[in-house]
C-alpha cells in the first residue's frame, strides 16, 4: 500500500539499514568482536538491533543464530553473515510497514494499535544504532552518517 505513512517510515528504515550496514563494513574483523562486556561489542549491538527488527517484522529469515541477549559466546556471526541476513530481513520490514500503514489507516480501536508499535521499533533501531557510534568514537573510529544516507535516499 502506497500511503504517505508507508512511504515516510519506508525511507527512514532504509536510511538506518544503509548506515548500520556502512557502519558494519567500515569495521575490522578484529573490532568487531572486540569490547570491554559484551554490550560494547559491536557484534552485539548490531544482533541485538537486527533481531529486534526481525522479530516484530515477522521475518521468515532465519536468525536464531544472533538471539544471544547480551552474553558472551564462544562464536560470534561474521559481518558478511550478518549483512546477508540483513538484506533477506529488510524484505519483510517493507512488508511489515505497508502491513502497518495499511491497519492504521481502518478505522477500529486497537488494543495495541499497529503505528505506535512501528515508531518504538525504529526508535529502539535508531537509539541503539546511535550506542554503537559511541562505542566507535570512544575506540578512535568513524561512524558514517545517517543523515547522509537519508539524503541520498531522498533524492
Amino acid at each position: 500500500m502506497k500511503t504517505n505513512i508507508a512511504e515516510g517510515f519506508h525511507k527512514e528504515f532504509e536510511a538506518y539499514r544503509s548506515c548500520l550496514a556502512n557502519t558494519i563494513r567500515s569495521l575490522s574483523d578484529d573490532d568487531w568482536t572486540k569490547g570491554k562486556e559484551p554490550r560494547a561489542m559491536p557484534v552485539h549491538q548490531v544482533c541485538h538491533m537486527v533481531s529486534v527488527i526481525a522479530r516484530y517484522a515477522h521475518s521468515t529469515s532465519n536468525y536464531s543464530g544472533i538471539l544471544f541477549g547480551w552474553k558472551p559466546q564462544p562464536k560470534y556471526p561474521s559481518r558478511r553473515d550478518l549483512l546477508k541476513l540483513i538484506d533477506g530481513i529488510w524484505k519483510d520490514v517493507a512488508s511489515y510497514i505497508n502491513d502497518v500503514a495499511a491497519r492504521t489507516l481502518m478505522e477500529r480501536d486497537w488494543s495495541v494499535p499497529p503505528l505506535p508499535k512501528l515508531v518504538y521499533l525504529f526508535r529502539h533501531s535508531v537509539w541503539h544504532l546511535a550506542c554503537l557510534g559511541e562505542e566507535l568514537r570512544a575506540r578512535g573510529l568513524r561512524m558514517p552518517s545517517y543523515l547522509h544516507s537519508l539524503r541520498r535516499k531522498r533524492s
